[in-house]
């Protein structure tokens, strides 16, 4: 047995039981924070047997994806107050990431040597998950898994801050599919549906990490262009999107020819906020509803109207 660790359960003789038999895991490292002792949950919860830990660092539990900050704030925490609460993403010894709530106390001695510090853990990766769930759910569109009005808007929002910044351009899309009442209405919603996820994987593929592509609801679509140069730049975006327009997809074995109608406003050409951005956009959207297929139109301030 570890002789840091024959002392520590000869003076905590009573507690140590109690640990042993509770259901968050224990890490119990000495003054120079080398484990000495874990409890059956611990061993539960990471995948390593206690002899497998004894003498190590409990560093060989991080995975690289805490937020190096959160280290910085351990320590600094364990310096000025002694204890320190917070989240971790850990691996086991499986490879598995998971998620947990930690409190580190240290106990003080009179021998500085004599002290140690008390790790109790709760996997909270369950937690974790469902919250991701829900956050995902708050922010994309149940069909296409696009990013919906609100996470649109706020990346919107943060590409304007952005530009502003950098004195860079941005530029808002809308695309609305022509005629897509009529698929719903000869073949069902389904079909609709079905229209709808195959449009939204063209547009992915077509923007790849130039842009983001968000649905906004119905057949209408949103792309958000960061770090444009100008028009040229939307034109050939533009081009690409009525490209890939041009091959049929297929609807249950019925090859469907699309074709959509955009519109576009540039930041800070056409408006300097979302509102006026996006309805600028809309109103050049619509204007080409009037136009063959696959039109597009870039908002004109100068005429107030698309030219």
């Amino acid at each position: 047995m570890n002789p840091s660790f024959e002392k520590f359960a000869r003076d905590h003789d009573n507690m140590w039981e109690l640990f042993r038999v509770m259901n968050d895991g224990l890490m119990i490292t000495d003054f120079n924070q080398h484990i000495i002792a874990v409890n059956p949950s611990f061993e539960k919860i990471t995948g390593y047997r206690s002899e497998e830990v004894t003498g190590k660092n409990p560093k060989f539990l991080q995975s690289g994806k805490t937020d190096p900050f959160v280290f910085q704030d351990m320590r600094s925490s364990l310096i000025t107050t002694g204890t320190w609460t917070g989240e971790l993403i850990n691996r086991r010894k499986s490879g598995e990431l998971f998620w947990s709530y930690i409190t580190i106390t240290k106990i003080n001695k009179a021998e500085p040597e004599d002290s140690y510090y008390i790790g109790i853990m709760r996997d909270i990766t369950e937690r974790k998950q469902m919250e991701e769930k829900m956050h995902h759910m708050a922010y994309h569109d149940s069909l296409t898994q696009l990013p919906n009005r609100a996470l649109f808007l706020k990346k919107l929002k943060e590409s304007i801050a952005n530009a502003k910044r950098n004195d860079k351009k941005i530029a808002v899309l809308f695309l609305d599919l022509d005629r897509f009442k009529l698929v719903n209405d000869t073949f069902g919603h389904l079909a609709g549906d079905e229209l709808l996820l195959q449009v939204s994987r063209k547009l992915q593929h077509v923007i790849g990490i130039e842009g983001i592509v968000g649905r906004f609801g119905g057949d209408e679509f949103t792309i958000l262009l960061d770090n444009i140069a100008g028009t040229h730049d939307v034109n050939k975006i533009t081009e690409k999107i009525f490209r890939s327009f041009n091959e049929p997809v297929d609807l249950f074995g019925e090859p469907i020819h699309l074709s959509a109608s955009i519109g576009a406003t540039i930041f800070p050409d056409h408006g300097a906020t979302i509102e006026i951005l996006l309805k600028n956009a809309d109103k050049a959207m619509y204007f080409t509803k009037n136009e063959e297929k696959n039109s597009f139109f870039l908002y004109d301030n100068e005429i107030n109207a698309p030219i």
